[in-house]
């Protein structure tokens, strides 16, 4: 019987003790061992850049294929090895999927000891008290950081549609550039690059169509450059 890949069973076996405690773990499986799968083929070497994302639906890429999401259209163009971990309706506080918030897909990057993590800024969290949200947080950037102390981590702000951006969503990316940063992480402003581009949106005006994820990966693409973050 052929072996599975190391990187494959762990993501496994964090998915299934994440099964265990709460009984639902679909969404993170079905994504984590669907990009470990793309990858599986290729021998890992010190030259591969292997790259986690964590997020919400937006990074998971809600109501578009999987390699339209913007965390896959950003590895592929960049030859980089993804798993793409983000979970429907999650946040720093706000449980998505599952009853995940990001604490679980951080406990299964830190299993996968990524060269790069991409962590992202919700709207998902726009009910949670802000001490809250702050305390959390920073403390899951703190814990990243002390798990992953050699991993590049880049944080960007929340993706946001064609209506007005909410006062509170400012504040908490601006929570997500301070807890970044202080960890020695690079943040990345995304702006508004979808407001005024109605066709770029599904009908909920809240999750980019395949044209707005790909309008987002350049974004991000450009940012990345701009930093000299090449793995």
């Amino acid at each position: 019987m052929t072996s599975l890949p190391r990187r494959l069973l762990v993501v496994a076996a964090g998915v299934a003790t994440l099964a265990a405690l709460s009984g639902c773990a679909a969404v993170t499986a079905e994504r984590s061992v669907a990009a470990e799968a793309k990858v599986a083929s290729a021998p890992h070497t010190s030259a591969t850049v292997t790259v986690v994302a964590i997020g919400d639906s937006i990074e998971h890429g809600r109501g578009v294929l999987p390699a339209q999401a913007w965390p896959e259209q950003v590895a592929a163009s960049r030859k980089w090895a993804l798993d793409d971990l983000a979970i429907n309706g999650s946040g720093f506080v706000k449980a998505g999927a599952g009853g995940y918030t990001y604490s679980a897909q951080i406990e299964i990057a830190i299993k996968l000891d990524p060269r790069i993590v991409l962590i992202s800024a919700t709207r998902n969290d726009l009910l949670i008290n802000e001490q809250a949200l702050r305390t959390k947080t920073v403390q899951l950037l703190d814990h990243l950081r002390a798990a992953l102390p050699h991993a590049t981590i880049v944080g960007t702000s929340a993706v946001w549609g064609d209506t007005p951006v909410p006062a509170r969503l400012t504040a908490d990316n601006a929570l997500t550039r301070q807890a970044v940063t202080d960890v020695g992480g690079t943040y990345i402003d995304l702006g508004i690059p979808l407001a005024g581009h109605p066709a770029l949106l599904q009908p909920d005006h809240v999750h980019p169509n395949a044209a707005g994820q790909t309008v987002v990966a350049g974004v991000v693409n450009r940012a990345l450059d701009a930093a000299h973050i090449t793995g």
